[in-house]
């Protein structure tokens, strides 16, 4: 949402686009970022599996939602502009979100056709749209399918850090929020590891006697491997000098396979603009199931995304990937590290009231991941001001 606000701050305005966006967290974080925020949201009718949205997204003034099936809507390469009612002087967006997560059923023999479609669908409308300089956040897949190299090597070849406006205005602003940010985080980070005494203390259980033992044995402060220093030093969204930038948010760790990548500087010829779409529309298609893999035949149909062969890609990005991955990787290690030891990510809604004897979810802070534990606060921290002030409880 900063570099968002940096283009409006310097532009005037910032037009984004946000597929999936309901509930409408994301899109409601950049329209508070700036006045001059505004922008488009695509998510599936809640009736047929899609999510409910904020009713204050419903009538802001700088927002409007297209609600329906985005993979239609890219077969039948809807027009954003007439669709959405956009003003005459709109020259294309400065910010795609492509975030779109699955919900509803689907009939087809292998889900990963719905998730590879609704990939394709919304890179084309996003690569359609978006303005020469712009950004894209981009939900990818923790795997090793050539799909998801095809969809990394294609965005690394389209954006340069170069054309991101953003780039140098507001270092000063950034550099000052990054500071505020970090002394928030110490103080959450110390408050996890000191939680207040209990009034009453309780018989202990087996599970208790365990937990102790292993703080006592230093392990689980040997997996909350100095934070701050990860913080100042790794945090990839505070870096402004790279052209794609990953990261694996560790407060939806258990909740999705998935990272984010956060690419800069929209650097792509109308020419191959114009070729990319092509392709993308090509296996969109009903009944193509682009990149099915065919055991029998032993190949992959349709892998179009990018022409190359795989060994071209990884002379030309390899490395690149390697850069933008590292970060992900990292965050893996660490979650890793919690889980040998007996730890999780999850929290029990009912906590220490649980009575489920398979309950493998954490029923106080001791038993979860650290970082995990303090990427959650952070969240709460960040949001419950503002869903106070939209009267969520």
């Amino acid at each position: 949402s900063e570099r968002a606000a940096e283009i409006a701050m310097e532009k005037g305005s910032c037009w984004f686009l946000d597929f999936g966006f309901a509930p409408g967290g994301m899109s409601d974080v950049l329209l508070t970022s700036h006045p001059e925020m505004r922008g488009i949201g695509v998510s599936l009718d809640p009736a047929e599996g899609g999510n409910v949205y904020l009713d204050s997204l419903k009538k802001h003034d700088r927002f409007t939602p297209l609600i329906g099936d985005v993979i239609e809507m890219a077969r039948n390469d809807l027009d954003i502009v007439k669709a959405a009612n956009l003003p005459p002087d709109f020259d294309g967006f400065d910010f795609a979100i492509v975030g779109i997560t699955i919900h509803q059923e689907w009939e087809g023999e292998n889900v990963n056709e719905l998730k590879d479609l609704l990939h394709f669908s919304q890179l084309y409308l996003s690569l359609k749209y978006l303005k020469p300089g712009g950004m894209v956040l981009m939900r990818m897949h923790m795997s090793l399918r050539l799909i998801d190299c095809h969809f990394l090597s294609l965005m690394l070849s389209l954006f340069d850090i170069e054309k991101f406006s953003g780039k140098t205005v507001g270092r000063s602003r950034i550099e000052k929020a990054r500071a505020e940010k970090i002394k928030g985080i110490n103080a959450l980070v110390d408050s996890s590891k000191h939680p207040p005494a209990p009034a009453a203390r309780k018989a202990e259980s087996s599970l208790d006697r365990l937990v102790k033992k292993l703080e006592k044995a230093n392990v689980v402060n040997e997996v909350d491997f100095d934070v701050r220093q990860h913080v100042n030093e790794k945090t990839a969204w505070w870096n402004l000098n790279r052209t794609a930038v990953a990261t694996k948010p560790f407060s939806t760790f258990s909740m999705r396979k998935t990272f984010w990548v956060l690419y800069h500087g929209f650097d792509c010829s109308d020419e191959r603009r114009k070729e990319i779409l092509q392709r993308l529309m090509k296996i969109i298609q009903p009944d193509v199931f682009a990149y099915g893999y065919n055991a029998e035949e032993k190949h992959y149909n349709m892998p179009i995304v990018m022409p190359e062969p795989i060994d071209t890609l990884l002379q030309k990005y390899g490395m690149k990937m390697i850069s933008v991955l590292e970060d992900v990787w990292e965050k893996q290690v660490i979650a890793l590290r919690g889980f040998m030891v007996g730890l999780t990510d999850k929290r029990c809604r009912k906590g220490m009231h649980c009575r489920r004897r398979d309950c493998n979810m954490a029923h106080r802070d001791a038993e979860m991941i650290p970082e995990v534990l303090a990427a959650l606060r952070a969240v709460s921290y960040r949001s419950n001001p503002r869903l106070e002030q939209l009267h969520i409880h």
